[in-house]
């Protein structure tokens, strides 16, 4: 069976369907399931401008492709086993949660009364996976495929350049904001920065002997080496940072967080890495060099790695975490500033982050976005409905706003969202 997809507005919130438009909003409902169902097709949820009907910023990744991906990549998020984990929205921790405060606004609060009772200072510790381009599994071509099963080479193929486009990028990025960290006097709101290229591409790199500092670094890629066997909670590339609140540092992290993403000699190229270029003409976008970067070069058509990646994070205090993961001198990406192990040394600090108990994120307020109702008190699953097309809108200000819905809290006629 082939479908012909079509865009439209329902009620405000962009639709994604086969070729069968539908008035009554009850079938509506049904035709979503269906297709859900049918075909898994989910919307890209990964993707704040696809998932919530927002306008696609010049130079953003296909949504088409976005749609039509299965959303999230399998193992985009590392294990959590002691609990605390939360998810970070796009735009990072100084965009809006929940209730006008960002994510960093209510590490504030929770920094506050962590000194308040005696435990110290917060660590903020995240993990942001950046899968690759989807399709070049052993499963379909919306599918990252099984563990250990993607194809590098293939995917070069319809993307020149980027495998040494995302080493580079690893390095560059790492580099940038290990500088900020201050190994002497453990000072400033930047506690630790590594990269992982994940448990695949790195072994990928090492295979093929792609590493620019293979000579310098030889026990990355020997035989034996633990990159081949590190766990597939780091499968895909991994960034990995903690960032310090003391309860009255609030404007310096944010201020550093803001111009870190949005210098161009600092983060900003990686974020805008996966899409096309905003320049004209099909030039390489060059990656600087020195102070730790190895320079190189962007495709102009991009990466197009990031896609079904995720952020998550622990809040933890910091005093508590090991000096091992704190303050370290610049160390390249899958190197370790002490002696090598048996594991890698981030896969050390994931059994470490995994089984640490995070001190708890507040949560939205619990409700439903529901549709054509007048009122809260006629709202029933159909007016509700919890289906992954409608995931984005399940936040109260999404829901009142692009998605243009009626936010009914703590409706007992609707289930929780699955």
């Amino acid at each position: 069976m082939a479908f012909s997809f079509f865009r439209f507005q329902h009620h405000g919130y962009n639709i994604i369907l086969p070729c069968i438009v539908l008035s009554s909003f009850e079938l509506l409902v049904v035709m979503l399931r269906t297709v859900l169902l049918v075909c898994s097709i989910p919307l890209a949820l990964a993707c704040p401008f696809a998932s919530r009907g927002t306008k696609i910023p010049p130079g953003h990744p296909d949504w088409r492709r976005l749609v039509l991906s299965t959303g999230a990549a399998p193992d985009n998020t590392v294990p959590d086993i002691a609990g605390g984990l939360f998810v970070i929205p796009g735009g990072g921790i100084t965009v809006e949660r929940f209730a006008n405060k960002t994510t960093a606004d209510y590490l504030d609060e929770m920094a506050k009364a962590s000194v308040k009772n005696g435990s110290g200072p917060l660590c903020y510790w995240s993990w942001q996976s950046l899968p690759p381009p989807v399709g070049f599994g052993d499963g379909s071509e919306e599918e990252w495929g099984s563990r250990g099963s993607y194809d590098f080479a293939r995917m070069e193929k319809t993307r020149n350049g980027s495998v040494e486009a995302i080493r580079d990028l690893c390095t560059y990025a790492v580099a940038r904001l290990q500088a900020k960290v201050d190994p002497v006097d453990h000072s400033g709101v930047n506690v630790f920065a590594g990269v992982s290229e994940g448990t695949e591409f790195a072994s990928y790199l090492c295979k093929q002997g792609l590493h620019r500092d293979k000579t310098e670094h030889p026990e990355r890629c020997a035989p034996g080496a633990p990159i081949y066997n590190q766990t597939w909670g780091i499968r895909w590339p991994m960034s990995v940072t903690i960032w310090k609140f003391d309860g009255t540092n609030l404007n310096e992290v944010v201020d550093v967080m803001k111009k870190w993403r949005n210098n161009p000699n600092q983060h900003l190229l990686n974020i805008m890495s996966p899409g096309p270029a905003p320049a004209p003409g099909d030039d390489p976008v060059p990656i600087p060099q020195g102070a730790g970067s190895d320079g190189g070069s962007i495709p102009h058509e991009g990466t197009g790695w990031g896609e079904g990646g995720a952020v998550v994070g622990k809040a933890l205090p910091c005093d508590a975490i090991p000096d091992r993961y704190k303050y370290q001198k610049p160390f390249p990406q899958d190197s370790s500033p002490f002696p090598q192990s048996s594991k890698t040394y981030l896969d050390e600090a994931l059994e470490y982050w995994s089984n640490a108990v995070g001190v708890p994120m507040p949560e939205a307020p619990r409700g439903n976005c529901c549709f054509e109702v007048s009122s809260c008190t006629t709202a029933s699953n159909t007016h509700c409905p919890l289906i992954p097309q409608t995931k984005p809108c399940q936040d109260q200000d999404i829901c009142i706003g692009a998605c243009k819905g009626t936010w009914c809290p703590d409706n007992p006629s609707v289930g929780n969202f699955a």
